[in-house]
């Protein structure tokens, strides 16, 4: 019960939550995004979709040591580049509480955007014509056949999606160790690098193992329900 009402725990819960929660939005977002724009290139698409993979087959550790050198202040490259459009001060990226967080969430869906527009291009390749002419003849635009045809075609594939996706931003912490290592202060501690942190450097190996096994468990009844449901709508 001391987990339940430890502040650090608490902390690292609502910060897994927020890293999560936003990680899997955007990158469910940008993914079905770039891959209705990438569908529809009639040049360079097998070009491009090279390119975009790139970011996943990085590890996550390096994609977050990448990162960091890019956000370090007055010499990384990002500051490089907003100087060169006149932007004198560069941001605190990673040492401010807000600014770390979303750092890590941004990093996050870089690495993963590119796995959602691969699924999601393979599915719209293989949607039936048939139904979009109908539609066109109807005089349905591109958001109505988007709304009432695309989505709901490629549903079970955004679902299997979302599913990989949260079980993938569950395990955010090499990009929280190799980015920020839980700070500034521990604003950025997620429930990973929080059993981690009592494990190995405090040495409370107990409070660490009911941390992780409580993870485990909102992993398995996450799983459980989703293929429950699943089991049930066929």
């Amino acid at each position: 019960m001391d987990l339940f009402t430890d502040k650090g725990f608490i902390n690292a819960a609502q910060n897994k939550i927020f890293m999560v929660f936003f990680s899997v939005l955007l990158q469910m977002v940008v993914g079905v995004a770039a891959a209705l724009a990438i569908q529809r290139m009639k040049r360079l698409r097998g070009l491009v979709q090279a390119l975009i993979v790139m970011p996943m087959v990085i590890p996550p550790v390096v994609a977050g040591l990448i990162w960091r050198i890019l956000l370090i202040p007055k010499y990384g490259g990002i500051h490089a580049l907003l100087y060169g459009i006149g932007i004198q001060e560069a941001p605190a990226w990673l040492t401010d509480p807000v600014s770390a967080r979303w750092v890590i969430v941004l990093v996050s869906v870089w690495e993963w955007v590119p796995f959602v527009v691969l699924f999601v291009i393979a599915a719209l390749d293989s949607l039936p014509v048939s139904p979009f002419e109908a539609a066109r003849i109807d005089g349905a635009s591109f958001w109505q056949e988007l709304w009432y045809l695309t989505l709901p075609l490629i549903k079970p594939i955004l679902s299997m999606v979302l599913v990989f996706l949260v079980v993938e931003g569950l395990k955010i912490f090499p990009l929280v160790f190799s980015l920020t290592q839980g700070g500034p202060g521990n604003s950025t501690e997620e429930l990973t690098y929080f059993a981690y942190s009592e494990g190995f450097v405090k040495f409370k190996t107990g409070y660490a193992s009911a941390s992780s096994m409580l993870m485990f468990a909102v992993l398995l009844v996450l799983i459980v329900f989703f293929y429950g449901k699943k089991s049930k709508a066929k």
